[in-house]
């Protein structure tokens, strides 16, 4: 199988079955011909995408190339690639603090995720994870008295209503959010990283 890739007409060798088992659409373009031109997306993004789809693993990627991921896997139906992007970008060894502090990046990841995504695929933990984060940010920071967070919210209304199903699932409806780690009952909101589960992830040399 061969992705011809972005204005270059790269052309990349790959498996047809490695294509199929992670995109319908892929899978459908791959019954149909040896060849898949994919002229949006140029040959090093698409790298990218292969990496993922080989070893389930991504580079060490700057964050607005990650965003760049994201896009081309909601482009090319990979869900659980876009998934991995958010969890790399945000949800990995405290990285919550770095992006989601920054104002920019916090409103980049924001336009990402609601311009592409509907909500029935934001249901997953991992998304699930980076509204409760954020949720956090908000309460910390008192975002809710800044003017862009505000424009940000009336551009994007889900995201308002993103925030308030995470605040309904905090300790007695405070707003507190629960630690993202599957299976952990740890608080997050006063505290830099979570209290209780004591994963590696949390280590001080995060912060």
């Amino acid at each position: 199988m061969i992705i011809i890739a972005g204005a270059s007409r790269s052309r990349i060798p790959c498996h047809r079955l490695i294509l199929s088992e992670h995109s319908t659409s892929l899978a459908i373009a791959c019954s149909d011909s040896h060849e898949i031109s994919i002229p949006r997306w140029e040959p090093q993004i698409l790298h990218y995408v292969l990496r993922y789809l080989y070893t389930g693993d991504l580079d060490a990627l700057e964050f607005e190339t990650l965003m760049s991921l994201y896009e081309c896997a909601e482009d090319l139906g990979i869900e659980c690639l876009m998934e991995k992007v958010l969890h790399d970008v945000v949800l990995e060894s405290g990285k919550w603090e770095v992006v989601l502090r920054d104002k920019d990046k916090l409103i980049q990841l924001v336009e990402k995720i609601f311009s592409l995504t509907a909500e029935d695929e934001r249901q997953s933990y991992i998304y699930k994870g980076v509204f409760r984060l954020i949720l956090a940010i908000v309460q910390q920071d008192g975002l809710m008295s800044e003017d862009w967070f505000l424009g940000l919210l009336k551009q994007y209304q889900e995201l308002g209503i993103e925030l308030l199903k995470a605040s309904l699932e905090g300790e007695h409806g405070s707003g507190v959010t629960y630690c993202f780690k599957e299976g952990c009952e740890g608080i997050i909101g006063e505290w830099r990283k979570c209290k209780t589960c004591s994963s590696p992830d949390w280590g001080e040399d995060d912060w």
